[in-house]
């Protein structure tokens, strides 16, 4: 198990827009590694989603698996690999809520961010075959967030209002007063 470093805001990986991958490079041994080093360094940051950037690597391929986190209870999403994606449907009706990122970890910073509540996305898997999915709620809002990663976009850029950012603890306490409030 390979557990990478994260680059963080500032650097220039993670403003570059990463390449497409060929079908030769879909069977390239280097190519299952950054998707292995991406499963791996996800699970054990405790992140639901990271991109190829976030690891170093300008090419466009994320992974996304939800999953409860310390500070949220999320939709169980499966474990999806997305490869050569492209957003072709948004929905109208958008959602704000607050983002973190681990390429903004140092930072420890989280801020409000809309997101279109519904996309469609198709993407390509590791044998070349392409795929339709349709993502609404949490999976809609992560796919997005990671799909931005690889255009340069960090969440940091879509911030709705810059007032409202909150550093970890203040982000935990926030989320611990919603769900005591949402239980009675």
């Amino acid at each position: 198990m390979v557990i990478k470093k994260l680059p963080q805001i500032g650097d220039p990986i993670l403003r570059k827009r990463a390449k497409n991958l060929t079908f030769r490079d879909l069977r390239d041994p280097r190519t299952k590694r950054i998707i292995k080093d991406l499963i791996d360094t996800m699970r054990e940051r405790g992140l639901v989603g990271i991109a190829a950037p976030q690891l170093g690597e300008s090419v466009r391929i994320f992974v996304v698996e939800v999953r409860p986190t310390k500070v949220r209870k999320l939709e169980l999403e499966p474990l999806r690999i997305f490869i050569n994606p492209r957003i072709n449907w948004k929905s109208k009706q958008t959602v704000v809520d607050y983002e973190g990122c681990g390429s903004v970890l140092n930072g420890k910073i989280f801020g409000p961010v809309r997101r279109h509540k519904s996309i469609v996305i198709e993407y390509d898997d590791i044998e070349g075959g392409r795929h339709k999915l349709k993502a609404t709620g949490n999976l809609s809002i992560i796919v997005q967030h990671e799909y931005d990663h690889l255009n340069g976009i960090l969440f940091t850029d879509k911030l709705t209002d810059n007032k409202k950012i909150l550093d970890y603890d203040h982000y935990l306490k926030m989320r611990k007063d919603y769900h005591k409030s949402q239980r009675k």
